[in-house]
């Protein structure tokens, strides 16, 4: 398998045109996120806290009004397949 069609380099490319946008925080976390990262992982990767990992999760399932990140995957899913 070559650079371009591993499963970290397509995050980390998807991570860097996000940032690189302008895209919020929250944004960027919830593509790591349904990438199937941990919070951990996430924090590790964006150079913050886990508990700053945590805070935006919460905020992003307030907003969307969901629970956990099942559904937060579920939801980007059916939103990247409308596309």
């Amino acid at each position: 398998m070559n650079l371009l069609q591993s499963e970290s380099w397509r995050v980390g490319a998807a991570t860097l045109g996000l940032a690189l946008l302008g895209a919020p925080a929250g944004s960027v976390i919830a593509m790591l996120v349904v990438a199937g990262w941990s919070n951990r992982e996430v924090a590790d990767r964006l150079f913050v806290s886990v508990r700053t990992v945590e805070g935006h999760l919460y905020r992003i399932f307030a907003k969307l009004g969901i629970d956990d990140r099942d559904q937060l995957i579920h939801l980007v899913r059916l939103a990247w397949h409308e596309t």
